[in-house]
């Protein structure tokens, strides 16, 4: 299923550190629907703390909500929302 990818390591003196394996997100999800119950927990587990980390704190939150408030262009204003729903919850 994984489809292992060597480029741009040809001069690698420790070839085993240096293999990569190029999948998708589809293709890891569907890895992850064929895992024991207890395995997809532990997944489950990963993805909420790696969510949590990627949040920003409530000063940058508020900064930002404060930067759309005083913008009158609609596409920095539309760009700050992202970026604020995306902070907010950690996406």
């Amino acid at each position: 299923m994984f489809h292992h990818d060597r480029r741009g390591f040809d001069d690698c003196r420790a070839p085993l550190q240096c293999y990569r394996i190029a999948v998708s997100a589809i293709q890891v999800i569907e890895e992850i629907k064929h895992l024991p119950r207890a395995e997809q927990s532990r997944v489950l587990r990963f993805a909420l703390e790696l969510a949590r980390e990627r949040q920003l704190p409530g000063d940058k939150l508020s900064e930002l909500a404060q930067q759309m408030a005083d913008s009158d262009d609609p596409a920095k204003v539309n760009n700050l929302r992202e970026e604020i729903h995306r902070g907010f919850y950690g996406e």
